[in-house]
């Protein structure tokens, strides 16, 4: 959370009196525009979903929505290190150097993730999500709360533009350690979307 306040401090919040719940909570209110009462009763609320909206809402330009004061005006460059930048947000022309392995091809997308360990009595956890395909996402998640490679997750997205969508439960088939704080996780569809 120390990189997101640097970022948030920058854009004018007072987050030496936020708590990092209360912070993560205006964001999500800022990234649905709607009230954060929807995000209350909803469970433990994830740096990596947090870093993910800022990262999103920088790159398309939107930083009025994020200023603390309509009077800020900061340049996007100083709203994220592009390290942090690259995690939440790849290119959409880049090309891609590997061999295609997915039977559907996959879109970049830019959403909140909702999961939670399947058939277990767990709290939900949030990440944020890379990119989708029918059969399968990729989305960054809290290192602590990442769950294990073949455990089964089930887990919704909620998209600004298309409200919540049910993937359904899923398979953990791969993580990637990206830093202390965030890890990559791969998982394939039990059925497509």
């Amino acid at each position: 959370m120390h990189t997101l306040r640097k970022a948030l401090t920058r854009l004018g919040w007072p987050v030496d009196e936020m708590t990092d719940r209360q912070m993560t909570q205006e964001l999500y209110r800022r990234w649905f525009a709607s009230g954060a009462d929807k995000t209350e009763e909803e469970g433990p609320l994830s740096v990596a979903s947090a870093r993910g909206i800022v990262a999103a809402m920088a790159a398309e330009g939107n930083l009025d929505a994020l200023c603390w004061s309509k009077g800020d005006r900061v340049r996007a460059a100083d709203v994220l290190p592009d390290e942090d930048r690259a995690l939440y947000s790849r290119p959409e022309s880049a090309e891609r150097t590997s061999v295609e392995r997915r039977r559907s091809r996959r879109e970049a997308a830019r959403d909140l993730v909702r999961w939670c360990l399947s058939g277990e009595e767990s709290v939900d956890c949030t990440g944020w999500l890379i990119n989708r395909s029918a059969e399968g996402m990729a989305f960054i998640a809290s290192a602590g709360e990442a769950p294990e490679v073949g455990a089964e997750i089930v887990s919704s997205i909620h998209s600004r533009t298309q409200g919540v969508i049910e993937t359904g439960p899923a398979t953990i088939v791969r993580l990637e350690p990206l830093n202390e704080e965030l890890t990559l996780v791969c998982a394939r569809l039990t059925q497509t979307i």
